[in-house]
């Protein structure tokens, strides 16, 4: 299910100051070395092999990618060797800070041990475990030959959540693509928001004729919720949410996807935003990273998921499709530490 080695995060949207990638990656890590424990060492080692590593004129760390001599001086104990080695070291032991929140905040349901600066997979792994490892894998969908399977069932499960975090009355539906969507919204773009226009008694402004007839997309929404009020037949001024699942490492631009619904359906301006993301962006405090960048009204990310999804009972994860098997591939999975 993965393809090739596990490298270090790249690519745009990701920086040295979003710990929660790297917390990420060493969890990763931990999950494909067989239950070997993992050092802040062993993690070191993983960035020496995938990448140069130097000092920058204002003493900040920084990757380096095309200088030869500076992995030769690193290894061999040149000039830098030693400034490089301790800023290093005490960048991985804030991730493995981080880590320890986790664990805290997940308890029981945290799949790995975190004892000083080593990070090792739990033997026997409950339910809940296991829903944290799927979420860990949505978020690491580059790492992956075939995400779709993910994607879609991810959709699924943040439909459940949803479901909890709002009123038994409420509706909650994908919209989205995805081969799971709901049987309430298929066929085209323009047949899916035609219905929904209805379900919540607003304008549609297009005509069919407006669409492309081969267009069967979603119009920017993965899940749409809204809260009616019971034998209230009257639709208007009610709680409506518009959301997007981003599993993607380019999720903040995400957050603007479901705006483009408003374009039709111009009386959801005031419907509250939601992005769903399976990141846990947490730093060891619990305070969110990405604090400038959050535009929904709603954020629920990996531990928001998860309490949603267990904090009655873990039978939703045997009911909820493809998620088991997923899972079990993921942790069959082994890879050679070094």
């Amino acid at each position: 299910m993965f393809k090739g080695d596990i490298n270090p995060p790249k690519g745009s949207g990701i920086s040295y100051r979003y710990e929660h990638y790297y917390c990420d990656f060493v969890e990763v890590i931990a999950l494909v070395n067989s239950g070997d424990i993992v050092t802040l060492s062993d993690i070191k080692y993983r960035f020496q092999k995938d990448v140069d590593l130097n000092i920058d004129s204002n003493e900040e760390m920084e990757i380096i990618t095309d200088d030869e001599n500076c992995f030769s001086e690193m290894t061999q104990g040149g000039r830098y060797f030693a400034d490089v080695s301790d800023k290093w070291d005490e960048r991985i032991e804030s991730w493995f800070s981080i880590l320890k929140n986790r664990n805290s905040l997940y308890g029981m349901g945290y799949p790995f041990t975190i004892k000083g600066n080593s990070i090792q997979l739990k033997k026997n792994l409950s339910t809940k475990a296991k829903s944290y490892i799927f979420l860990l894998a949505c978020s690491m969908l580059d790492k992956f030959e075939t995400p779709d399977k993910l994607t879609s069932t991810y959709e699924l499960i943040c439909a459940k959540a949803m479901k909890n975090y709002l009123p038994v009355i409420a509706q909650v539906h994908i919209f989205g693509k995805s081969s799971l969507s709901s049987p309430r919204y298929q066929g085209s773009k323009f047949a899916k928001i035609e219905k929904l226009s209805k379900d919540l008694g607003i304008k549609h402004i297009f005509d069919e004729t407006d669409y492309n007839p081969t267009d069967n997309g979603d119009g920017g929404l993965d899940i749409v919720a809204w809260i009616p009020f019971k034998n209230d037949i009257n639709k208007s001024k009610i709680d409506v949410y518009i959301g997007q699942c981003a599993s993607g490492k380019d999720w903040i631009k995400k957050q603007e996807e479901p705006r483009k619904i408003i374009e039709p359906l111009p009386q959801l301006k005031d419907a509250k935003k939601i992005i769903f993301i399976p990141y846990d962006i947490r730093s060891s405090d619990s305070g969110f990273f990405h604090k400038t960048e959050l535009t929904a009204s709603l954020v629920i990310d990996r531990y928001r998921t998860y309490i949603l999804l267990n904090n009655i009972s873990d039978s939703w994860f045997f009911s909820t499709t493809n998620i088991k098997e997923l899972v079990a591939n993921i942790i069959s999975y082994r890879e050679s530490l070094f």
